[in-house]
């Protein structure tokens, strides 16, 4: 047999491999790229877990009161509470400092405490 005669393939089939090589390695790398940007746009979309826990303790500060239910129910007492943020500087959470009192005796607060937010244990 004479390899010059019947090459099991010729010079348009090697040209034609070459282009179907080139176009299924197109199709990977567009399909790895689109893949990456769908992760990193997810990635940026999905809250990490100190922004939620900082949106927690944005929600828990303030100052809340019961005034609406006291006018409306005379069983409830007008009670106002504060929450503020203290220890700015520590990594380990959020604190707050909640201090609750009745509206008539304000400078004597019935309930003082700090609460530590963090994630899952």
């Amino acid at each position: 047999m004479n390899p010059r005669r019947n090459p099991p393939f010729d010079d348009q089939d090697m040209r034609e491999a070459k282009r179907t090589g080139a176009t299924k390695l197109r199709k990977i790398y567009l399909s790895i790229g689109l893949m990456a940007f769908v992760i990193l746009v997810f990635m940026r979309a999905t809250p990490t877990h100190a922004q939620e826990i900082n949106l927690l303790g944005q929600w828990m500060t303030g100052t809340f009161s019961s005034a609406a239910q006291a006018r409306v129910d005379t069983n409830y007492l007008d009670i106002r509470i504060e929450m503020v943020r203290i220890w700015k500087e520590r990594t380990d959470g959020i604190w707050i400092y909640v201090e609750q009192a009745a509206i008539t005796r304000l400078d004597r607060p019935h309930l003082q405490r700090v609460y530590h937010v963090t994630g899952p244990i």
